[in-house]
């Protein structure tokens, strides 16, 4: 087995721990504004909550946010779409 095989992505598994905390906490940052700004769930949680988005600023920070439990996202679960051919594909990325 070559040494390379170890690893799905060695730049980032074998990064320095400061380093590999860093890129985490730029990866919460994004995801939290992209919540808040694109899910209508979580800007109402975030604004029900009293929570600046900005004032998450590394993973350690994501300890104090109020529990989000499987059924709270049931509850709020959008209809189920019945016609596909009405979405904007123009919106989806990947």
């Amino acid at each position: 087995m070559k040494n390379n095989d170890l690893y799905y992505n060695k730049e980032i598994e074998t990064m320095d721990r400061g380093d590999l905390d860093s890129l985490i906490d730029e990866k919460v940052k994004y995801t939290i504004k992209y919540a808040y700004e694109n899910s209508k769930f979580y800007k109402k949680w975030f604004d029900k909550n009293k929570i600046e988005i900005k004032s998450i600023k590394t993973h350690e920070d994501l300890k104090e946010l109020p529990i989000i439990t499987g059924d709270t996202i049931k509850k709020n679960q959008p209809p189920p779409a019945t016609n596909f051919s009405t979405l904007n594909l123009q919106k989806i990325r990947i």
